[in-house]
C-alpha cells in the first residue's frame, strides 16, 4: 500500500512537472510570437511614418522655394512699400504682377494668400473678391509671423480653406514687417499625395470639429462630414475614400478600445483589428499645426 502511495505521489509530481513544463513552453512560444509581432508592427509603423513625414517635408520645401522667390523680389517689396496706404491699389498691383506666376501654382494645387501689415486679408488668389477681414482673430499662424517675423508650417483652417499652410513674413531691407503671405496646400492635394504612397489602401482624414468646421464659413463646411468615431470629430470628404473596401471595417473600430486610445494620442500608433476572419493593421498618424499641437489625425488601413 505504501509503495502504491509513493508511486501515486511520484506520478502526480511527474504530471505536475509535465504540465508546468508544457505551460511554460506554451507561454514562451506565445511571448516570442507577441514579441515578433510587435517588432513587425513597429517596423510597419516606422515605414508609414517615414512616408508621411517625407510627404510633409516635400510640401514644406516646395512652398519654401516659392516663398523665398517672392520674399527676395524687390518688385514685391517696392509695391508693398509704395502702396501700403492704399490697399485697393496694393491689391491690384500684387495681382497684376504675380498673375503669370500664379498660373504655374494652379497645376500644383497650391493657393496663395497675402496679408497686410496689420494682419488683414489683402488678396486671396483663389478668391480675389473676398478680402479685408482681420486674420489675427482666428489665424494664430499669422499672429506668430507678425510678432516673430519667422515662417511657420502646419495644418490650419481659415474662413474658406483647410490645409497645410506655410506662412511667411515679407520684410524690407531693414527687417521691418511689410506684410505676410501663406502658401496653402489643400487637403485635396494632400489626400492625393497620401494615396499615391498607399495605392488601394483605405484611409480617412479625421479632424477636430472645432479646428475645422467651426471655423469655416457656411458654404465651405460641406467638405467635411460627421465622423462616427466621435461627436467632436469630422471627416474630410475626399476622392479616395474606398468605401466599398473598408466601410464596414472602419465601423468595426468604433468599439475598439485600443483605437479609441490611439485616436486621442499625439503620437503615431498601430493597432490590430480582427473582423470577419481577416486581420487588419490600422495606423493612426497625427496631423499637427505649427505649434505641434495635435488635434487632427490621419487614419490609414
Amino acid at each position: 500500500m505504501k509503495d502504491f502511495l509513493r508511486s501515486y505521489k511520484s506520478y502526480i509530481l511527474i504530471l505536475i512537472s509535465v504540465l508546468f513544463g508544457w505551460t511554460l513552453g506554451i507561454w514562451f512560444i506565445y511571448y516570442n510570437f507577441q514579441k515578433q509581432k510587435q517588432t513587425i508592427f513597429s517596423n510597419h509603423l516606422d515605414h508609414k511614418l517615414a512616408m508621411y513625414n517625407s510627404t510633409l517635408y516635400s510640401m514644406k520645401e516646395l512652398t519654401s522655394l516659392y516663398a523665398q522667390g517672392i520674399g527676395a523680389s524687390q518688385n514685391i517689396k517696392n509695391i508693398f512699400t509704395t502702396y501700403k496706404e492704399n490697399e485697393e491699389v496694393l491689391r491690384k498691383k500684387i495681382y497684376q504682377f504675380l498673375l503669370p506666376f500664379i498660373k504655374s501654382l494652379v497645376s500644383l494645387e497650391i493657393d496663395l494668400h497675402f496679408h497686410t501689415q496689420e494682419g488683414r486679408s489683402l488678396l486671396r488668389f483663389y478668391n480675389p473678391s473676398v478680402y479685408g477681414e482681420d486674420l489675427t482673430q482666428y489665424r494664430e499662424d499669422v499672429v506668430y509671423v507678425m510678432t516673430h517675423k519667422k515662417p511657420v508650417f502646419g495644418f490650419s483652417t481659415g474662413k474658406m480653406l483647410s490645409g497645410f499652410r506655410h506662412t511667411f513674413p515679407l520684410l524690407d531691407e531693414r527687417g521691418d514687417y511689410l506684410g505676410g503671405v501663406d502658401f496653402i496646400i489643400s487637403l485635396k492635394h494632400f489626400e492625393k499625395l497620401v494615396y499615391q504612397l498607399n495605392p488601394g489602401a483605405c484611409f480617412r482624414l479625421i479632424f477636430n470639429k472645432k479646428e475645422t468646421v467651426d471655423k469655416l464659413e457656411e458654404p465651405y463646411k460641406s467638405q467635411f462630414s460627421h465622423s462616427f468615431f466621435g461627436e467632436d470629430l469630422v471627416e474630410y470628404q475626399g476622392s479616395f475614400r474606398n468605401d466599398s473596401l473598408c466601410g464596414s471595417t472602419l465601423h468595426g473600430l468604433q468599439q475598439d478600445l485600443k483605437f479609441k486610445k490611439a485616436i486621442s494620442s499625439d503620437k503615431p500608433h498601430i493597432v490590430e483589428l480582427k473582423q470577419q476572419g481577416k486581420v487588419y493593421e490600422v495606423v493612426t498618424l497625427p496631423i499637427k499645426d505649427f505649434k505641434e499641437k495635435t488635434g487632427h489625425l490621419s487614419r490609414e488601413l
